[in-house]
């Protein structure tokens, strides 16, 4: 049996918990980042959001023709519908049952 002295134990604690302690600062600091960045876009994902507005400034700077504007906003509003649907399908996930029957 190998015998470990009370300096080399010592060493490997220090080492542990310093590795340990980097790891906890490590997820402390992804969570407030991860909050940070939510709270400056609104609630939402940092997937490369974007919405009309801009979608017009790089028209009119030329950036985008027509036809790439119109396909483009199309396209933006129907993900946004899309989106909109699945939300209100998630906070009501079983509708009523009386809501099918007509008068």
């Amino acid at each position: 049996m190998v015998a470990i002295s009370n300096m080399d134990f010592n060493k490997v604690l220090i080492t542990v918990l310093a590795l340990v302690g980097v790891l906890v600062v490590a997820i402390i600091g992804r969570y407030i980042i991860s909050r940070y960045r939510k709270d400056l876009l609104g609630g939402q994902d940092s997937g490369g959001s974007w919405g009309l507005d801009d979608l017009r400034e790089m028209k009119d700077s030329g950036q985008l023709s027509d036809v790439e504007y119109r396909l483009l906003r199309e396209k933006l509003i129907r993900e946004t519908m899309t989106a909109t649907d699945k939300a209100k399908r998630q906070s009501n996930p079983r509708p009523d049952r009386n809501d099918n029957i007509s008068g």
